[in-house]
C-alpha cells in the first residue's frame, strides 16, 4: 500500500481528486438512469470542498467540471432544485474517464458488473 501511495504522488494524481471525480461520474450515471434521486449537497454540502479541489488541479477542464458541480451542490444545499444536465454532460464524464485512464461509462444502460467494479465507490462522503 505504501508503494501505491508513492506511485500516485509521483504521478501527481491526488487520491481525493480521483475519488471525487469517480463519484461525480457515478452520480451522473445514476441521475441519467433516474435512480436513485441524487442530492449533491448530501455528499459535498455547499460545494466548498469541490472548489478547494478545483484550486489544486492544473487541468482547466477538470477545474471547470469541479467548479460546476460545486455550484450545483451549493444550489442543492440552499434548497433549489437544479438539473445536473445544466452543469455536466456525457462528454464531461468521458473526459474524466480519460483523465483517470478508465473506460468511459455507458450512460444509456444499467450498471454492468465491470463498471461497478471499476467505478462505483459505495463510500460516498468524506
Amino acid at each position: 500500500m505504501k508503494y501505491i501511495k508513492l506511485f500516485e504522488s509521483f504521478n501527481g494524481l491526488d487520491t481525493e481528486l480521483k475519488k471525487t471525480l469517480m463519484e461525480i461520474c457515478c452520480m451522473y450515471k445514476n441521475e441519467v438512469l433516474r435512480s436513485p434521486i441524487v442530492h449533491y449537497s448530501d455528499t459535498w454540502d455547499d460545494g466548498t470542498y469541490l472548489k478547494e479541489l478545483a484550486s489544486k488541479t492544473d487541468d482547466s477542464k477538470i477545474k471547470f467540471i469541479l467548479d460546476n458541480i460545486a455550484k450545483l451542490s451549493y444550489f442543492d444545499y440552499e434548497g433549489h432544485a437544479e438539473s445536473i444536465f445544466d452543469y455536466l454532460q456525457d462528454e464531461d464524464c468521458d473526459y474524466i474517464a480519460e483523465f483517470l485512464g478508465l473506460a468511459p461509462l455507458n450512460y444509456e444502460e444499467e450498471w454492468t458488473d465491470e463498471e461497478e467494479d471499476t467505478w462505483y465507490n459505495p463510500n460516498h462522503g468524506h
